[in-house]
């Protein structure tokens, strides 16, 4: 085993006097120059804007004349300081065009020696003209790693180039990086991987883009009381080698396929780990944790064989690892064979964790494991089609529990969760498209954002719906035996389900190709609105599409192929299950007419099951009946999907300008009646941006009363809006407060506990008598018990709305106490929950002290869960408080997170909550005078526009909502809600306990 690690001692002992070095029979040049230092850890390079750097001639891709076959790695990590790595790697590449030099990525990495040699040992000699060059000359972040050879390299010929290298275990989570927990105080080191998506080079040069696949050979050298594990198993292990203080290496088998640098994988741990009966899925975690994996296991072992079944193409490794890890960025992470989570995405604690944990842990793991066909077996050809990876992994996580958990009705989740969800971010004019272009690496890292994720797997979802799911399942399993090993781009997914879609005349009614029909709905920014006009007279409907924008001082000439499906009153309920379209409007038609489709006194609802990437409006009378229908006792005979969509259709709408917010408020009031989750997630959404923006406007005084019981008139004063608001919500909330109760019941089905949590939020949000008082007297009951760790008398489906109603209505006693109570907890899941509790409070005092822990070494606070730190006091009372201290230490937060986006991504948070001028120009002004400070520009022009969005909608529709509101709370809704109103807060506090089903990721900084 020595003598195959030779190139270790060599590096340390033979290069150090500049002398050839010899592996195996291959002749190879090594050149032992000064060390070429590659973009140093202490570099912070500054984003400008990538269109710039294009215009300027900047080329940030690789040539093609040079591709990787294979790789050989070694790496000895914590050596020969704790926290660096010192390593080696071959690269066998074949020659595509005539080059005489060789360029790939290197990051971060002191370069040691290097050279190359030809294959064919009768081929003259090829050296290396002097220290490799940094191409780093016209912007930071290209990280080119350029060898000028003394002759051309032979067309067709393969050669091995070789470095040695030094690299640090940095602390950001990125590249080959250092992470630790304690045991009994004693420091546990752990070396993990992050390589997505740019981020391989910093642990060995490689050609580090996803077209480049190669396989990979992995060698790690590790003490003996740690274990090793990689993509691959374990081939064989040496003995303990006393020139590198006993470690052995361990030597993995070389990858069956080849694949792209971003999914290599390796960690070094002292884990303990539980396998399958068959050893070939095994998790790994801490060992106080390890029996926390039991669940993960379970629904990593049916999440495979569901998709071996759909696919037609069985799981390509021999082996599944799935690996706990204390410090991770990412959400979670596909790496063929090794998939890596973040605690929170892996572990679950039967007795603690919630029901919302337990539907997160599943969905990250349908959707990691889903990357091995969608991203690992076929690859994206370049990022800028990362929703071909991330879309369908987002969509399948919902297919595949849905089969292992069908009581979740997680399909029905899908539309609110994800599809209304990124409606919101696709409505800006500065939102990108799917297929948008990237080229830095902070461009490729803004792909990995919310719209690539739901908007990818909504526009998956739309075409499943538009094709029916036989074809669709057909022309899946094509593209995927086409370009299995290979790369993709969309017009492969087109193609091969085309082929199936004429086949079975699935197109039958129209001229176009499945290309042509839905290639826009990738390629442009943005989704559209029809405008459904009925003619009452002769039941004809007129139909106009528009690109919906959230301004409504937009406008666009953009169209798309819009598959139109719809439901007559007469026809309900099961009219809604037919969800292919009846008609089509093309992109080459603004509008189209369609004649005798109903009776004038009936309504008629487009867009069954909300299948369809867009919204409806409709004229007043069928908005009208619509209404009367829904405060009807028959109103569930419009479908549950199509009730949601039409409380998310409605308010947002009218938040454009394009429907009366009379009409839409008038249309949520059914909601007395209705106590499906599905249908309130929907309103709690809209209702929670209405609520925000007013409680807050500017020029109203804020209504305070300390802690006496609210006395309400009929009517309230203006300065008064946040009662209004309380009332008209609390006369909603009642009836589905009644139903759900604060108690669980033990044969309570997900959705309700889920409902529960919602509904039980807002009510004590809004002062609800009964509500607050059994909150408070629980978290109280549980701070005065003997022993707070062990025994907690709060169910863990309640203890979100508990925590923060008792952390909101207290001092620094209750705090204090839920922080011992963080900083004792070892459930990460349980952590982060309480992280978001603390931000509940209204002391400035005490929330600025909370942000500073968030940005210190050594707090308690990990720096992957800072983040949410910030998050949780400005959804809460703390916009002020968050923005200034944003403000204040932007330039620590960025560099405190390291790669981590964090000022990004507060920034855009926060960015959606202000509400007043003063609070914008503030805003602005910061943008304006610190564009470095931001990973994107586009973020920073996204973030004013969404501010600004807020004030115009404020002077729109202020006044008008007032009004309504007055109106629709006659005195006995008052008198009835008088009782159950204990205090409104000076600012409207909407604590946003939604289900956390795979919403790791919905920004930038988090991925999965």
């Amino acid at each position: 085993m020595k003598e195959g690690f030779a190139w270790y001692f060599q590096y340390f002992i033979t290069d150090k006097m500049h002398s050839p070095v010899t592996m195996g029979t291959s002749r190879i040049i090594l050149l032992a120059c000064v060390i070429v230092l590659i973009g140093a850890a202490t570099t912070n390079p500054h984003h400008v804007v990538a269109r710039e750097k294009r215009e300027a001639g900047v080329n940030y891709r690789l040539p093609t004349s040079i591709s990787p076959i294979s790789y050989i790695v070694y790496l000895v990590p914590f050596h020969p300081e704790q926290f660096k790595f010192t390593g080696n790697v071959t690269i066998t590449v074949n020659v595509t065009e005539v080059t005489n030099s060789v360029r790939l990525h290197a990051n971060r990495l002191d370069i040691g020696s290097w050279g190359i040699t030809s294959k064919v040992a009768t081929e003259r000699p090829v050296s290396v003209e002097g220290a490799p060059v940094t191409d780093n000359s016209t912007t930071a972040d290209l990280h080119f790693l350029t060898l000028n050879l003394s002759r051309n390299l032979t067309l067709g010929q393969q050669y091995d180039i070789s470095f040695n290298f030094t690299g640090t275990l940095e602390d950001d989570m990125y590249g080959f990086y250092r992470s630790s927990y304690t045991v009994d105080d004693e420091v546990r080191w752990i070396a993990a991987t992050q390589f997505e998506s740019t981020s391989a080079r910093r642990a060995f040069p490689c050609f580090d883009e996803p077209a480049f696949k190669a396989k990979f050979q992995i060698n790690i050298a590790r003490f003996t009381n740690m274990s090793a594990i990689s993509n691959m198993p374990l081939l064989k292990t040496s003995s303990p080698d006393p020139e590198l203080d006993g470690r052995v290496w361990e030597v993995f088998q070389e990858t069956t396929l080849p694949m792209s640098t971003y999914l290599v994988a390796f960690i070094v741990s002292d884990f303990a780990n539980k396998s399958n009966a068959y050893g070939n899925f095994t998790v790994w975690a801490r060992q106080e944790a390890i029996d926390q994996g039991d669940y993960s296991q379970d629904v990593g072992v049916k999440s495979l064989a569901i998709l071996n079944d759909y696919t037609g193409i069985k799981y390509a490794l021999p082996k599944v690892d799935q690996v706990a890890l204390p410090d991770f960025a990412a959400g979670a992470m596909e790496n063929w064979g090794l998939v890596t989570y973040r605690e929170t995405g892996l572990l679950y604690d039967e007795k603690e964790s919630t029901a919302s944990n337990k539907a997160s842990i599943a969905m990250v793991i349908a959707h990691e494991l889903t990357h091995q066909w969608f991203g690992n077996l076929v690859t994206l050809h370049w990022w800028q089609y990362a929703w071909l990876n991330e879309g369908f992994a987002r969509y399948f996580q919902y297919v595949i529990i849905n089969e292992i958990e069908p009581s979740w009705r997680v399909l029905d989740q899908f539309v609110v969760a994800q599809q209304q969800s990124i409606f919101s971010t696709d409505s800006l004019n500065t939102t990108a498209s799917l297929n948008s272009e990237c080229s830095t690496p902070g461009e490729i890292s803004s792909k990995f954002g919310s719209n690539t994720y739901s908007k990818g797997a909504s526009v998956i979802r739309m075409i499943r719906h538009a094709l029916t799911e036989e074809t669709f399942k057909k022309g899946l399993q094509q593209y995927l035996n086409a370009r299995q090993t290979k790369t993709a781009e969309p017009t492969h997914l087109y193609s091969a389900l085309h082929e199936h879609a004429q086949t079975d005349g699935r197109l039958a009614s129209v001229e176009d190709t499945v290309e042509t029909l839905f290639e826009k709905w990738a390629s442009q920014p943005g989704y559209p609105v029809i405008m459904v006009t009925r003619n009452y007279e002769d039941n004809s409907v007129t139909i106009r599409q528009s690109r919906f924008y959230m301004s409504k001082s937009q406008a666009s000439s953009e169209t798309w192929s819009i598959p139109l499906s719809w439901t007559l009153q007469e026809n309900a309920p099961y009219g809604f299950e037919t969800t292919t379209p009846e008609r089509w409007l093309h992109d080459y038609e603004k509008s189209i007419e369609i004649n005798n489709v109903t009776t004038s006194n009936q309504w008629i609802i487009f867009n069954n099951q909300e299948s369809g990437y867009y919204r409806v409006n409709y004229d007043s009378d069928n908005w009208n009946r619509i209404i009367s229908f829904l405060k009807s006792d028959s109103y569930e005979n419009i479908h549950v999907l199509n009730r949601a969509q039409l409380l998310d259709d409605a308010l947002n709408l009218a938040r454009a300008g394009q429907l009366s917010y009379e009409t839409a408020l008038s249309l949520s009031q059914y909601l007395t009646r209705e106590e499906d989750y599905i249908p309130w997630y929907s309103a709690f959404t809209g209702f929670s941006f209405i609520s925000r923006l007013l409680a807050n406007s500017n020029g109203y005084e804020q209504f305070k009363l300390a802690n006496e019981l609210v006395v309400l008139s009929s009517t309230a004063e203006d300065g008064e809006i946040d009662v209004l608001i309380s009332i008209f919500m609390l006369t909603l909330l009642e009836t589905s407060y009644q139903s759900v109760g604060f108690a669980e019941s033990t044969n309570n089905d997900q959705l309700t506990i889920l409902h529960r949590a919602n509904v039980l939020s807002w009510a004590c949000t809004l002062g609800h008598n009964d509500c607050v008082s059994k909150a408070n007297a629980q978290f109280r009951s549980w701070l005065e018990s003997s022993n707070p760790d062990q025994i907690n008398p709060i169910s863990p489906n309640l203890k979100s709305v508990v925590y923060c109603t008792a952390i909101a209505n207290g001092g620094s006693t209750e705090w204090n106490f839920l922080w011992e109570r963080y900083s004792n907890s070892t459930l990460a899941s349980t952590r982060t929950l309480i992280l978001s509790a603390l931000g509940c409070s209204k002391s400035t005092t005490i929330l600025n002290n909370y942000l500073k822990k968030s940005v210190t070494n050594n707090s308690g606070i990990r720096k992957q869960d800072a983040s949410s730190v910030f998050s949780a006091v400005y959804s809460n009372t703390g916009i002020n408080t968050a923005l200034d201290f944003l403000i204040d230490n932007s330039q620590k937060i960025k560099e405190f997170y390291g790669g981590m986006n964090a000022v990004t991504n507060s920034l855009t948070g926060i960015a959606s909550r202000l509400t007043t001028t003063e609070q914008v120009a503030k805003l602005e002004k910061f943008i304006t005078e610190n564009p470095d400070i931001l990973e994107s520009a586009q973020t920073g022009m996204n973030a004013v526009e969404s501010a600004k969005s807020n004030l115009n909608w404020n002077n729109d529709n202020y006044d008008t909502i007032v009004n309504w509101l007055k109106n629709s709370n006659p005195s006995n809704s008052v008198g009835r809600n008088k009782a159950t109103m204990q205090r409104i807060t000076p600012a409207f506090k909407h604590q946003e306990v939604f289900p956390e089903t795979s919403e790791l990721k919905a920004c930038a900084g988090i991925k999965i």
